[in-house]
């Protein structure tokens, strides 16, 4: 284990814990009157938040555990989880977004209504509910714990409960809204702090970036003989599961669908195209930088905690992890928020809730989330049956 706390550390990372909180409370208090202003954060949103919510959403403690851990044993090939999602992200700029914001769906599931009738709607939105109480919540709740354990020695089941506290307490009082504004500011702090760790692991091993890329596998971003990241296997992960993933997910799209207008939620999606070219070098190089500083690591998942600890000074360590916190409870949040909107307007709302008024349907939606985040960290712990966090994470969405 690895420690990284020291008195200084704590107290930045509290402060970075008060802010997120007053952030969401502050913005989730007026947010509350009707089902758009909870769901869709009464299309409010501007670019800015809406690409910097897009990619707090899609980072979380996989990438800055898993996805370390797995380039300190892989290499280059791991950056493609990274950059393969462009032919996504130009789907849903340029059909997916005209046709969500023209038609103004909050779900996807409705969208699937108007297309192919009420039966298409109920299966998707079941399925898609189920896949993130027992894939996106239980992993995303393991890998928390396992992250804080490592760095700061601090029992995992405790800090899953404080995990699921904190983030669902503004989560579920203050909907959409609060989720894309404590983004915004998540984000900004997670890529900085990565961003920190590349250029300080850099400078540690004097700027020789031939070592970090190595030779072989490990150096080429595609490549035909390693047969955990197969070719193949990548052409599949760029046009079948990112495209699912960034286009017709709801966990993704619903910032998109808060946005103020069309133009908006399109230089929403550009803005997290641009950001998406650096994120490897705060999800990814930092485990290539480490496995030049210390290649006999057994257990390649310990490398983010080493890099951490090796390279950032005391006082500092407490905002970059407070960077992996962001990272999870900004995916906690977006999870919440998707799968309270889908079991209130797509499953619940259609067969119980039809004459409700508008604020029974809030409620109900508070109540859905805060269930689906108690099952999911339950169902935490089925993670560790799994040899790497971030290999459960590939295994579990192929299917």
């Amino acid at each position: 284990e690895v420690a990284l706390f020291g008195p200084y550390d704590l107290v930045f990372f509290i402060g970075y814990m008060v802010v997120v909180l007053w952030i969401g409370f502050a913005v989730g208090r007026k947010e509350k009157a009707t089902v758009n202003d909870y769901f869709r954060a009464g299309n409010t949103l501007p670019w800015y938040a809406v690409g910097f919510s897009i990619i707090a959403a899609g980072i979380s403690s996989e990438q800055f555990v898993g996805e370390i851990g797995y380039a300190y044993k892989l290499g280059m090939p791991v950056v493609n989880w990274e950059w393969l999602v462009f032919p996504a992200l130009s789907i849903l700029l340029w059909i997916f977004v005209p046709l969500y914001v023209r038609n103004r769906v909050t779900t996807m599931p409705e969208y699937l209504e108007r297309r192919y009738g009420p039966r298409a709607r109920t299966l998707y939105a079941v399925l898609i509910v189920a896949s993130y109480i027992f894939a996106n919540f239980a992993l995303v709740f393991y890998t928390a714990g396992f992250a804080i354990e490592k760095m700061w020695s601090f029992p995992s089941a405790a800090a899953i409960a404080v995990l699921a506290l904190t983030t669902g307490a503004y989560t579920i009082y203050g909907g959409l809204a609060s989720v894309a504004w404590t983004d915004f500011f998540q984000c900004a702090l997670l890529l900085g702090g990565g961003i920190y760790v590349f250029f300080a692991g850099m400078a540690h091993i004097g700027w020789d970036f031939a070592k970090v890329i190595g030779s072989g596998d490990r150096a080429h971003l595609i490549n035909h003989c390693n047969p955990e990241v197969p070719w193949t296997a990548l052409v599949i992960l760029a046009l079948s599961t990112n495209v699912w993933y960034y286009a017709t997910d709801q966990f993704i799209n619903q910032r998109c669908l808060g946005a103020k207008n069309e133009w908006h939620a399109k230089m929403g999606v550009l803005l997290a195209g641009g950001l998406q070219l650096i994120l490897p070098l705060a999800t990814c190089f930092p485990g290539m930088i480490y496995a030049v500083m210390n290649p006999g690591l057994k257990v390649p998942d310990d490398a983010y905690a080493r890099v951490v600890a090796a390279l950032v000074p005391v006082g500092l360590r407490g905002l970059v992890v407070a960077a992996v916190l962001g990272a999870i409870m900004s995916t906690i949040s977006g999870l919440v928020n998707s799968t309270a909107t889908m079991v209130t307007l797509d499953i619940f709302g259609r067969w119980k809730g039809r004459d409700w008024p508008e604020a029974r349907l809030i409620r109900f939606g508070m109540w859905s989330g805060g269930i689906a985040l108690l099952i999911g960290a339950v169902f935490s712990i089925a993670v560790s049956k799994w040899e790497n966090m971030f290999r459960y994470c590939q295994d579990i969405w192929a299917p």
